[in-house]
């Protein structure tokens, strides 16, 4: 892997998609070696990858969220053969039995009212 392959962002390792595309296993395995000046780390990991010939799709199904009203927001979604694996906000995964549920026969994500109220009441927009 070279420098063009990855970006590191705000402590988030980001692995182009060009590198894992060129990937031509299920999975690959990774060292991550980092220093904080006074010394060295190293993590070994494990990244499963799949591939599919068209992207997820996901369509607003409801009104959206209001921020003066609690209500849940509805997406319709098309996982094009990928898979579904959860649903994140800054690098951080939802808890999926509170904060969203989604269901695989009817391809429905429905993000909680109350996640986004604690989460977007006062205008945190990330």
């Amino acid at each position: 892997m070279s420098a063009g392959d990855f970006t590191v962002t705000g402590g988030t390792l980001t692995i182009s998609g060009a590198f894992l595309d060129a990937i031509e296993a299920d999975s690959a395995q990774f060292e991550l070696r980092t220093t904080d000046g006074a010394a060295n780390y190293t993590a070994n990991f494990t990244v499963g990858i799949t591939s599919s010939a068209s992207l997820p799709e996901l369509t607003l199904t409801s009104d959206g969220y209001k921020i003066d009203e609690s209500n849940d927001v509805i997406f319709s979604v098309n996982l094009n053969e990928n898979a579904f694996y959860g649903v994140a906000k800054a690098g951080e995964l939802l808890d999926a039995d509170g904060d969203y549920t989604f269901d695989a026969d009817n391809g429905t994500l429905t993000i909680k009212a109350s996640y986004l109220m604690k989460n977007f009441r006062f205008g945190d927009v990330e």
